[in-house]
Formats: C-alpha cells, sequence, structure tokens
C-alpha cells in the first residue's frame, strides 16, 4: 500500500519536473539517428544503445532526482513519514527502470530489431537499468551539487 503510494507520488514528481518531456526529446533524437543509418549498421548500433541507455536514465536521472528532493527539502521530510527508506528508494528504482524498458522496447521495435525472446530482453533492460538505478543512489548520497554527483564517479 505505501510503496504504491510511493510510486503514484513519484510518477507525478518526475512528471511535474520535466524528467519525462526531457526522455521523450532523448528518445525522439535517438530514432532520428537509427532511421538515418544503413541497416546493417542499425543492426549493430542498437543493442548497445537499447542497454546503454538504460544504464544512462538510470543513473543520470535518479541523482538528478535525489539532488532536487533533497534541494526541496523532501528527504527531511521522509523521517517523519510510515514510509520506509527501502519503500522510497524502491519506488524511484521502480518508476525509473519501468520507463527505462518501454523506451528500450520503442527503440527495438522502431529499429526494425527481433529478439529470440523478449522476455530475456526485457529482463536484461530492467535488471540493468535497476544496477545502474543503484549505483547512481549510492554516489547521489554522498554528492552535494549535481557537479559534485557527475564528477565523483571514477
Amino acid at each position: 500500500m505505501r510503496i504504491s503510494a510511493a510510486i503514484r507520488y513519484d510518477l507525478k514528481f518526475q512528471w511535474r519536473h520535466g524528467f519525462y518531456a526531457a526522455y521523450a526529446l532523448v528518445t525522439i533524437l535517438y530514432i532520428a539517428v537509427m532511421l538515418n543509418i544503413s541497416p546493417d549498421l542499425r543492426a549493430i548500433l542498437i543493442p548497445y544503445l537499447v542497454f546503454s541507455d538504460t544504464s544512462v536514465l538510470g543513473f543520470f536521472f535518479i541523482g538528478g532526482i535525489i539532488l532536487l528532493e533533497r534541494r526541496q527539502r523532501t528527504l527531511n521530510n521522509l523521517f517523519v513519514t510510515p514510509l520506509r527508506a527501502s519503500e522510497y528508494l524502491w519506488s524511484k528504482t521502480i518508476t525509473l527502470s519501468a520507463l527505462a524498458t518501454l523506451v528500450s522496447l520503442i527503440l527495438l521495435v522502431i529499429g526494425g530489431q527481433t529478439v529470440m525472446n523478449l522476455g530475456w530482453f526485457v529482463l536484461g533492460a530492467a535488471l540493468g537499468s535497476v544496477f545502474f538505478i543503484l549505483i547512481g543512489i549510492a554516489v547521489a548520497a554522498r554528492s552535494r551539487t549535481l557537479n559534485g554527483y557527475f564528477f565523483s564517479v571514477r
């Protein structure tokens, strides 16, 4: 129950702050590039694009979200609610992983690629996103600014 409320809040927060609009623009740029290269090169490029894209989405967006919530003092209020810290983190992970997996599927379909097993593809895209979101959370926890977040990765 609490996790579903947290997921709804995160979806609203991410929509209100333009995360989906920004990612729609990035997706449109990826599609434009894919449609303007040869089919042979596209077949090579799409797997790299799909799986690196889920990584970038998870890592960069979670850093922006956590730092934005810290600046808005949302994180200070987290400890006086019944929401557990793990539920807060899983809510963010679920919403961003779902977005990354959806975009991965869109890129796969528009790129004209097929996969042997769609279930394994979705699982791989989702788990790749979860992995990089969790890394982003760890880095964002010790960063104070967005520049500090980006430059603290070694």
